[in-house]
């Protein structure tokens, strides 16, 4: 049985986090009614928007209003 630490791998952070580094946060409910952490959420986008500060964006999705599906290939395709 292997533990977390021989899973690990050492890589030097540079090569993955730049200063262009944006955190896309998806997030979906049935309805805003549902949802929960939304509101935390939404206050951080709206930290991040006063600040200036463009690390954080937030994409929203109620399935009540939005029947797309966010497959793998819907999020590469968001992504590219």
């Amino acid at each position: 049985m292997q533990t977390a630490k021989q899973n690990t791998m050492k890589i030097n952070q540079s090569e993955f986090i730049t200063d262009r580094f944006q955190f896309i946060f998806y997030m979906s409910f049935l309805n805003e009614k549902q949802s929960i952490g939304l509101k935390l959420c939404r206050q951080l986008e709206d930290f991040c928007a006063r600040h200036k500060i463009p690390d954080f964006k937030l994409v929203i999705r109620f399935s009540e209003q939005d029947k797309t599906r966010w497959s793998a290939d819907y999020i590469r395709k968001q992504l590219s």
